[in-house]
């Protein structure tokens, strides 16, 4: 601000052509992020949030997957966040993360849905609360964030002292998983778009998963969605005495799609 008080007042030719670049930068920034479509779905019970020629996110509050479920431009699924082996553990007790009280807001403006999971009050009458955000961060990223707050009546006494977050992935054609530092890599075929003699050609996405937190090495086996298993991975996160009423992130998670190939 001090900039740009410094340029009107003392350069007024210059300064505000260069006021003027910098305004309209500002406004394409916004434009860029507006871009795009959020759509509910109330007969299939699911939300897509898309950019223009970008990646696309897929959200089924019904579902035991897709929460949520990456895609590409074309809309071929990369990655979904699956049910069954993402788990909250608070202080040993486990609670499955898609099992409990959810509701979620949208926020069309920015193309973002935040998600909140509760669990049922314990014997205690605490209750264990997961914010999920899920937003784009270019054409290409979507970022994932974890916030975890917990609460109980004031005259009720406890702590609590360990908290973790397992989070599940999968896609059937998921492959070539690998892990190097916060950075977890793979790879989903597809099939592309059928060609003039008919065929659909194998194609392959490419992907990198960055981790934030307290994370601990990822476990790359296959993981269970619908009663079935399918390739997949599981990430984990760590949080240590969480203080109560706050609002304590846990974990990020930002998936970055390349371009299909060959």
């Amino acid at each position: 601000m001090k900039l740009l008080k410094h340029l009107i007042l003392n350069y007024t030719g210059w300064g505000f052509f260069i006021l003027s670049i910098l305004v309209v930068g500002v406004l394409l920034g916004k434009a860029y992020q507006q871009v795009g479509e959020v759509e509910r779905d109330d007969l299939l019970k699911e939300i897509n949030l898309s950019l223009e020629n970008g990646v696309r996110v897929k959200f089924r509050l019904n579902q035991e997957s897709g929460k949520p479920e990456i895609l590409t431009s074309d809309n071929y699924p990369v990655l979904s966040y699956g049910h069954l082996d993402s788990t909250l553990v608070v202080d040993g007790k486990s609670y499955g993360l898609w099992e409990q009280i959810s509701n979620y807001r949208l926020d069309r403006r920015n193309k973002q849905i935040a998600y909140t999971i509760s669990t049922p009050e314990d014997s205690l009458r605490k209750v264990y609360v997961i914010e999920q955000s899920t937003k784009f961060l270019d054409k290409s990223t979507v970022l994932v964030e974890y916030y975890f707050i917990w609460n109980y009546p004031d005259n009720v006494s406890g702590e609590v002292s360990s908290v973790e977050l397992k989070l599940a992935h999968f896609n059937q054609g998921l492959g070539g998983l690998g892990v190097q530092g916060n950075d977890l890599t793979g790879q989903t075929q597809i099939s592309a778009r059928r060609g003039k003699d008919g065929a659909s050609p194998i194609a392959y996405v490419p992907f990198t998963l960055t981790m934030k937190g307290n994370f601990s090495e990822p476990n790359l086996n296959y993981v269970k969605v619908d009663s079935e298993t399918r390739a997949g991975f599981v990430t984990s996160y760590t949080l240590s005495n969480p203080a109560r009423g706050k609002r304590t992130f846990i974990a990020s998670e930002i998936v970055k799609l390349g371009n299909p190939y060959p």
